[in-house]
């Protein structure tokens, strides 16, 4: 009954709440979600968060690592992080682990940071202990091309020279470096 006058003085209708009553998923996880989501503006509706509920995810943890991406200014999909909390269930400790990365090495995507957690490498742990190292940094060599000097058909040919993962571009419409496997 707590969980129902809580949702409902937070602006959500009598019928939301309602239904989410019938459903079962009206507790307090799932309202201090949606709380949270709201006060914070995460990108997490009703239905997401009610559905991962139902799903078996923990909702705490995927709240308080979208708060934690949203914090450290990182473009994340929700749905992919609501991926990995329902299967690797660790998604609070893959987030602070990333974050702890990301402050030694700013250019560390997520991206990367999951792969090499998909690919069993314990990056969490290596985060904790200060010995995580991007891929980027454990390249013998970094070859980068300037935007402007080359075709895309030049490009293509370094990707068959397997080069793909050392050579960036330029790209001075956004101001960023580029890697060639993005394109």
């Amino acid at each position: 009954m707590i969980n129902f006058i809580r949702l409902i003085k937070s602006g959500e209708g009598f019928t939301t709440a309602l239904a989410m009553s019938v459903r079962k998923s009206l507790n307090t996880d799932v309202v201090s979600a949606l709380l949270t989501s709201k006060e914070k503006d995460l990108p997490l509706s009703i239905p997401q968060i009610e559905s991962h509920y139902l799903a078996g995810g923990n909702i705490k943890e995927l709240v308080n690592a979208c708060v934690k991406m949203q914090d450290m200014q990182i473009e994340y999909n929700v749905n992919e992080l609501m991926a990995l909390d329902l299967g690797y269930r660790n998604i609070g400790s893959l987030v602070n682990g990333f974050s702890i990365a990301r402050s030694k090495y700013p250019y560390l995507t997520f991206k990367e940071y999951t792969k090499r957690y998909f690919l069993g490498e314990d990056v969490i742990d290596k985060s904790l202990s200060d010995s995580f190292i991007p891929w980027k940094e454990t390249k013998s060599w970094l070859v980068r091309v300037n935007h402007g000097q080359l075709t895309l058909d030049e490009i293509q040919k370094l990707k068959i020279q397997e080069m793909n993962n050392d050579i960036e571009m330029y790209d001075p419409i956004t101001d960023k470096w580029i890697s060639i496997e993005d394109l």
